[in-house]
């Protein structure tokens, strides 16, 4: 008899992250590869463990957001103002006085790092944000 069981890491985390970003940044969201002048690419990283229940598990999910301007030219700092704003508003979207969560798929978002990354030869320009959420899967 065949288990029955949710794709929490897609119907919890990453549809509704898409909605969340999507509503508060109004650039494409992604999953596949990077569109037009700008936009974010979500990677899921990592799915860990964290405790088990009677009832169910906690579990921490991994996710890369990575937004990527097109230059189309010399990068400078007025392209690294417009990544950081990125990077940074996503950053207080989750900071804990302000938690972005959808309902009780995830709660718990926090931007772990920031990385940036100039790509000279394509003329590109990305923020490499780490962002973890928790979630509870039910038995």
């Amino acid at each position: 008899m065949p288990i029955d069981y949710t794709n929490n890491i897609y119907d919890k985390v990453i549809s509704n992250l898409r909605k969340t970003l999507g509503n508060e940044l109004k650039i494409p969201i992604v999953m596949d590869k990077h569109q037009g002048a700008s936009s974010i690419l979500i990677i899921p990283v990592e799915d860990t463990l964290v405790e088990i229940f009677a009832n169910g598990q906690q579990r921490d999910v991994g996710i890369l957001l990575e937004y990527e301007l097109n230059v189309g030219g010399m990068i400078n700092a007025k392209h690294f103002k417009q990544v950081s704003n990125i990077a940074e508003h996503i950053k207080r979207l989750f900071a804990p006085d302000n938690n972005a969560k959808d309902g009780t798929d995830y709660f718990g978002g926090r931007v772990e790092s920031i990385s940036y990354e100039k790509d000279e030869e394509e003329a590109k320009f990305r923020a490499n944000i780490n962002l973890t959420v928790t979630i509870f899967e039910a038995a």
